[in-house]
């Protein structure tokens, strides 16, 4: 009851004394008696002593109708007081229960008592036994005029909630009688039982549905008043948000140190939870990753980034922590895990290359990001038929290491596109160059001596010669008719020859007189046509 109420009832209460003729007097309480049922109120203040031998004074209290007591208890300076209330039940102050205590150390000893209509007792006890002191009790006996107040809201501020039980904070208070009760409905429907209000909080069951909900509530006062109804709106929000993972794009393997990691809802999130702690990223059997949550409202996308870089070869198990939607209800979706792999690159200072057919060619390159011994290959781009290529594995070296210029050497076998790579491993990503464009140029010898050979006229004479590289198969064996000085030389026949496994070409022929010379060249290969072997001169006599 608040302050105002109670001293208009403390004038209305004077005021009646002023129109009996005089105020509430203080009587003598010499002759009470020490023991329930003890002398009825009058109604009136009393004063008298207590202690030494007469330790206990009893007043019996009958009200038809319920009041609100409050009941206070003064002595002389040195005096040691209790205030002790008892209910209908009590036979002896000295074995009943109470069910108001008052007994802090010193004379001054109150109250305030709810009081249904009913036999009370109460009780003054001095607890000094060396000697006698004065005190004064007075007992003012209200009716309670008001409802108690009350305002609700949900335990957690908000008015979306995920669950169909709603923990409610109320406030009620009534400064006379006190809050006895709450009752509550919800949409509409019949009032629940009274509940004893014995906290700030008290939970509601919605309905399964859905959408909006409106909850009432009402409080009960000692004196049976009840409040106005408070009332609040709440949403229930059953289905979980949807996440979508945008970042990475390889959710197996990251090539950055301090990737980030965003998902993207289809319903708006709590931005204060996702700030909190959204995600859990930890190292698989190890410590969790500190790192930055960002929410942006706009977008309804959440953010992780490591405030570290992570350890290569190190995996990382994701999972959602306190991401909740506005409701609180958290995304759905198993944990996922990645491994960090330190970036490696590999290049190639060339771009392209050409060498002559048989001979070694030289490809420097730069391997960084690599472990000493780790494995690069040369491949070769082929043609499997039909627009299908792959590349194929020719031969390998390892890296240094340092990231220093070093070179592998190879002897190609034809032109096309080749190739280094690092395959990768469990603590370092794959990397590859750029392709090599590698042109082979055949070469043509003669094999044995090429000096102008003499041949008797009639007998069979032979010309050798070797292509590289051998799988060169468009070629041609020319012959020519020239002069004494082998200055002029004329066609006379040519015809196509397929160089043997080892890239031999081989012809014999009846020797006839005259100057006679033999040469081997490539023939409908627009990239090499125009190789050709030097002549190989004879003299037939």
């Amino acid at each position: 009851m608040s302050g105002r109420i109670f001293r208009t009832v403390t004038a209305s209460l004077l005021l009646v004394g002023l129109l009996l003729g005089s105020a509430p007097q203080a009587v003598r309480a010499e002759d009470n008696a020490t023991e329930i049922p003890g002398v009825l109120w009058a109604g009136q203040p009393v004063t008298g002593v207590i202690g030494a031998e007469a330790i206990d004074k009893v007043w019996r209290l009958e009200l038809p109708a319920g009041r609100v007591g409050i009941f206070r208890v003064t002595g002389e300076v040195g005096a040691e007081l209790g205030l002790y209330l008892f209910d209908s039940s009590a036979t002896s102050v000295l074995t009943a229960t109470p069910l108001k205590i008052s007994a802090k150390a010193g004379a001054s000893q109150r109250f305030v008592s709810l009081l249904p209509a009913g036999t009370y007792y109460v009780n003054v006890n001095g607890r000094n036994v060396d000697r006698k002191y004065a005190f004064s009790l007075s007992i003012s006996l209200i009716e309670d005029p008001t409802p108690p107040f009350i305002s609700i809201a949900t335990a957690s501020g908000k008015t979306q909630v995920s669950s169909t039980n709603v923990p409610m904070k109320v406030s009620a208070s009534d400064g006379l009688s006190g809050v006895e009760a709450l009752r509550w409905r919800v949409d509409g429907a019949s009032w629940s039982d009274w509940a004893a209000y014995s906290s700030s909080l008290a939970t509601v069951s919605l309905p399964e549905t859905e959408g909006a909900h409106w909850i009432e509530m009402q409080a009960k006062n000692g004196a049976e008043l009840i409040s106005e109804t408070a009332g609040f709106s709440v949403t229930l929000d059953l289905t979980p948000p949807v996440a979508t993972l945008l970042l990475p794009k390889e959710t197996t393997v990251v090539s950055a140190a301090r990737p980030l990691i965003k998902y993207q809802f289809n319903e708006a999130m709590s931005a204060e939870a996702w700030r909190r702690a959204g995600l859990f990223v930890y190292r698989f059997e190890g410590s969790a990753v500190q790192g930055t949550h960002e929410y942006d409202s706009a977008t309804r996308s959440g953010t992780f980034r490591p405030d570290a870089p992570l350890t290569p070869g190190g995996t990382y198990v994701v999972e959602f922590s306190q991401a909740t939607d506005l409701a609180g209800n958290a995304p759905t979706g198993g944990a996922w895990s990645f491994t960090y792999l330190a970036r490696t690159t590999l290049n190639s200072t060339v771009r392209s290359v050409s060498v002559s057919g048989g001979n070694d060619v030289r490809i420097p390159f730069r391997a960084e990001g690599m472990p000493a011994g780790a494995p690069i290959y040369l491949e070769e781009l082929v043609d499997l038929g039909n627009g299908v290529f792959r590349w194929a594995q020719l031969r390998g070296t390892t890296a240094r290491g340092d990231g220093d210029l070093q070179a592998i050497r190879f002897t190609p076998e034809r032109s096309g596109r080749y190739a280094l790579r690092f395959p990768g491993s469990d603590s370092h990503q794959s990397s590859r160059t750029s392709s090599i464009q590698l042109t082979l140029t055949p070469s043509i010898e003669v094999v044995g001596r090429t000096a102008i050979r003499s041949v008797a006229a009639g007998s069979e004479a032979n010309a050798t010669f070797r292509v590289l590289p051998a799988n060169i198969d468009q070629v041609s064996l020319v012959k020519y008719r020239c002069n004494s000085s082998f200055t002029t030389c004329s066609v006379v026949e040519a015809f196509p020859v397929t160089p043997d496994a080892e890239g031999l070409v081989r012809t014999f022929w009846t020797a006839e007189r005259g100057n006679w010379a033999w040469r081997v060249r490539v023939t409908g290969d627009v990239e090499n046509e125009g190789v050709k072997s030097q002549l190989l001169r004879f003299t037939i006599r």
